[in-house]
């Protein structure tokens, strides 16, 4: 960061070069202020402050309330937003927390939105609060600004009173004609560059530290060391998040960089997934999911047919592996200065003047004696008529661009017609590109890795995804292609990450060959996530009642663990909904969630584990050891003699047969608490 020997330079310097005053950011932070002190209670200036994502004071992301708990709320932000006007203070700062606590207490707000609360703060009285909302971003800034001019201020307690403090420190270093929404404004942007160098640091820091394993997770889990292995597997039981977690993994081999805004696990989840759809939106990561009948020519290439009039023709088309590969190798090396020679250059110039001719594009043959008439190009397929006669030919884009770049040579009729397009397209005039190509990270992800027959779909291609078989490595192989005949490699900079589900017992082993190239990450119950930002479990509370999540999914897993594996658990993931409605504070629709969850979804698969053996299901459940009337599983003895008549024949089998039926789906014994909760807390029956 570069130091200024006043706070006013520092002020100057990113109002200049940010151009402030005519900037959209000043405008609406400036016009929120006014909007809210004219018309405090209104809707609009309620709606501006307390629900609006982005009021040009902050934007918080996924940290504003719906559109129904806004409107619920709406008397407590009026009330808060006037106590606000009235005195912004600490005090008034606390009080308004407890205000909203409250409103939590009674299922107005479904959470704490601290932000929330400072951004209005920020907005009605800027004299006194920064917009840096978020705490950790207020902190750099402030601290920087402590040390660099010796404000020897202490910085404790909430973030209203280190607002207070260090803005009344700062007041005393400027002229009074400096505005508030520019000291704010310059602190926010000081905070992102201090950011910034915090980020560059960990970088360093990565790389020069060789103590940690590569799978050791940071920030709570959502972000993963720099030495990202290039191949691994999440494997584990049904619902333990390995397709949910993969997002993550891509965004942090994608990108290892990457700090997602946020503090609690919700706001950080929705920022890895702002950044995964924008990277799949760049074509950086792609999503596969394999099955029993996916082949080769899916995933590396094939040969593809159409039909256009009474002519079928054929063409190569490349699966998703070998496109993401050659989409990564052009950003496998950092490059700087003109690429306007490349082949991808020229071809794009090309391409887009033959899309706005209507009759085609004329090619002279290199005897200058004759041409061809390209008329489009599509599936990587150029058609084309000779001059003499109406017959269509094509040649193909991909050898195309391998004789320009002098990686292949053709032989035979079609070799006038590939000379002469790539000697037309050396005279096209291609713009200068300014920019520098940047090494990206590129990622696969491949759900589901274990359905697919691995030698089937991979082929000779299982070698060349070893790392030390990469493209740019020592030992780096090449092999040639069936149908195209194109040499081809695995660049080092393609990540590919498999989900595997260790409890489908459908499938045969793991392939062997697959085992030894990719790191397994085991993925078990993650009972953390049924925990809310303060380490505590999530309960359905159902008047004197309260269901433990944590609890009961522990429970369950301990049993299945003593009669069957550990690899057939439960996941967390099954609980979600339950725990999306405790957020809501709904709490009857949680435990209708849990209702659904263990008819429609647990019970089903604990019966596809012990292969329909209620007897072991009822102990997973507790069943044989609650009274009857709270029993999901009903045990009756079987009557042989009355079924099969007194014969010697009914000797032969078990005396102690017995019949299990589930009740029904409409019994109402779903919806009673004492049900779950006698899972896991037997002295809650009175036993």
């Amino acid at each position: 960061m570069e130091k200024f020997s006043s706070f006013l330079d520092l002020i100057n310097y990113f109002a200049e070069k940010l151009n402030y005053e005519q900037s959209s950011w000043y405008k609406g932070y400036k016009n929120t202020h006014q909007q809210v002190l004219a018309n405090p209670t209104s809707d609009s200036s309620l709606e501006l402050i307390w629900y609006t994502r982005d009021n040009s004071v902050s934007s918080l992301m996924q940290g504003a309330p719906s559109k129904l708990e806004f409107e619920r709320a709406k008397p407590l932000f009026s009330e808060v937003t006037q106590l606000i006007i009235s005195e912004p203070n600490a005090d008034t700062y606390k009080n308004t927390q407890q205000k909203l606590q409250k409103a939590i207490d009674e299922g107005i707000l479904s959470k704490m939105y601290k932000m929330l609360l400072n951004r209005a703060f920020a907005a009605i009285s800027p004299e006194s609060f920064t917009s840096a909302v978020r705490e950790k971003n207020f902190d750099l800034a402030a601290n920087y600004l402590n040390k660099q001019y010796s404000l020897e201020l202490k910085l404790n307690g909430s973030w209203s009173e280190k607002n207070i403090e260090l803005k009344q420190a700062l007041s005393k270093l400027l002229p009074d004609n400096v505005e508030p929404f520019y000291v704010n404004m310059a602190i926010w942007h000081l905070s992102e560059e201090l950011e910034k160098e915090l980020k560059k640091d960990r970088r360093i820091t990565d790389n020069n530290d060789t103590n940690h394993s590569v799978n050791e997770p940071k920030n709570q889990g959502y972000h993963m060391n720099i030495l990202t292995p290039l191949n691994q597997i999440l494997y584990g039981p049904p619902g333990t998040g390995k397709t949910y977690n993969s997002i993550v993994m891509a965004v942090n081999a994608a990108e290892p960089n990457f700090l997602p805004d946020g503090e609690s696990k919700d706001e950080l989840r929705a920022a890895f997934k702002v950044r995964y759809d924008q990277l799949v939106a760049e074509g950086r990561v792609r999503f596969v999911t394999f099955h029993q009948s996916y082949g080769y020519e899916e995933f590396v290439e094939g040969l593809s047919a159409k039909t256009e009039g009474d002519q079928l023709s054929y063409f190569e088309k490349d699966g998703v592996f070998k496109s993401i590969c050659d989409d990564a190798k052009l950003f496998r090396v950092a490059k700087s200065g003109q690429i306007s020679d490349s082949f991808d250059a020229r071809w794009q110039v090309f391409s887009d003047g033959l899309a706005e001719a209507e009759t085609g594009v004329q090619i002279e043959t290199l005897s200058k004696k004759t041409f061809f008439t390209i008329s489009d190009v599509t599936n990587n397929t150029i058609r084309f008529d000779k001059s003499k006669g109406n017959s269509v030919h094509t040649l193909s884009v991909k050898t195309l661009k391998a004789v320009y770049n002098q990686e292949k040579e053709i032989k035979g009729g079609l070799q006038p017609y590939y000379g002469a397009l790539i000697e037309h397209l050396s005279h096209i005039h291609v713009p200068q590109a300014e920019n520098q190509i940047e090494r990206k990270h590129f990622v696969l992800v491949i759900d589901e890795i274990n359905r697919g027959n691995i030698s089937k779909v991979f082929g000779e291609l299982i070698t060349l995804i070893e790392p030390s078989k990469r493209l740019g490595q020592k030992e780096s192989i090449e092999v040639v292609l069936p149908y195209s005949g194109d040499k081809f490699t695995v660049p080092d900079n393609l990540y590919i990450i498999g989900t595997m589900n260790t409890a489908d017992r459908s499938l045969a082993l793991m392939d062997t060959a697959l085992r030894r190239r990719f790191d397994f990450v085991e993925m078990m119950p993650d009972y953390s996530v049924l925990t809310d930002d303060e380490n505590q479990p999530y309960c359905i509370n159902n008047l004197e009642n309260e269901i433990d999540l944590v609890q009961l999914l522990s429970t369950l897993n301990k049993r299945i663990s003593a009669l069957y594996d550990r690899e057939h658990t439960l996941g967390h993931a099954f609980l979600m909904p339950v725990v999306d409605k405790i957020k809501l504070n709904d709490h009857q629709g949680a435990l209708t969630e849990l209702a659904n969850c263990f008819q429609n979804k647990l019970i089903p698969l604990l019966a596809e584990y012990f292969f329909e053996d209620w007897q072991k299901i009822r102990l997973v459940l507790a069943d044989n050891q609650k009274k009857e009337g709270l029993q999901l599983i009903k045990e009756t003895d079987v009557d042989l003699a009355g079924l099969f008549g007194d014969t010697d024949e009914v000797d032969i089998m078990d005396d102690e047969l017995n019949d299990y039926q589930l009740i029904k789906a409409d019994s109402e014994l779903w919806l009673e608490p004492l049900t779950y909760l006698g899972i896991y807390q037997l002295s809650a029956l009175g036993k």
